[in-house]
């Protein structure tokens, strides 16, 4: 299985300048590329054994089992100073998912456990996105609490022997989900950043003719 995605967004931010404590205000330009391949290594309930239902709660057919999970990011940065920073993310490890979605409680989880490295190219004139920390481990935690609601936890450390911030937490994020099979919106904080927001997605479906409830 592989997924691709492309995001382009253009915001306007207000930080500390990478250099001094000083507040600086400018433009940036963002266009990221993410690859996600995963190889199935163990199924834990075989397809022709098992006959799947629509979750309401999931777009797509969930089938628990172990994973290799292979990850790519390309990332542009371009920023209203004339600088620009440039990133290349690799990424492998393993994948297990318990459940599929189909009851009302505790029937998902998802850990996820990735090493990557990161090449970079250029600088970024603030300090909150200036990517230096080249050899991470990445652990996505995802669990169904009840019916729609899930609860995610994005945890990256810097495991960069040559590093000074080896050991440290890079990304603390927790997310709580309301997922239906056709849209999907949230809560989530940053505990880096001290930032947090709502989130709101739409799922595509195949529409023939009146579609099933959701």
């Amino acid at each position: 299985m592989w997924f691709i995605e492309k995001l382009r967004n253009i915001f306007n931010f207000e930080n500390q300048y990478l250099k001094s404590k000083e507040l600086i205000s400018l433009w940036r330009s963002s266009l990221v590329y993410d690859l996600d391949v995963k190889y199935p290594l163990k199924e834990f309930v075989k397809k022709e054994r098992f006959v799947y239902k629509k979750s309401p709660y999931s777009p797509k057919l969930i089938y628990p089992g172990l994973y290799l999970n292979s990850i790519f990011t390309a990332s542009n940065l371009l920023y209203e100073s004339n600088k620009s920073q440039s990133f290349f993310t690799f990424g492998l490890g393993p994948e297990v998912t318990f459940g599929n979605l189909q009851r009302d409680y505790l029937d998902y989880t998802r850990l996820s456990i990735i090493p990557s490295y990161t090449f970079i190219s250029g600088e970024s004139p603030f300090k909150f996105d200036n990517e230096n920390d080249l050899l991470k481990l990445k652990i996505d935690f995802t669990q169904q609490l009840v019916g729609p609601l899930l609860a995610r936890s994005v945890q990256e450390f810097n495991i960069d022997t040559s590093s000074e911030n080896y050991g440290k937490s890079v990304t603390s994020k927790l997310s709580i989900m309301w997922q239906r099979r056709a849209y999907e919106f949230g809560l989530f904080y940053d505990f880096k950043n001290e930032s947090g927001g709502l989130s709101f997605r739409l799922n595509g479906f195949n529409y023939k003719g009146r579609p099933d409830s959701f």
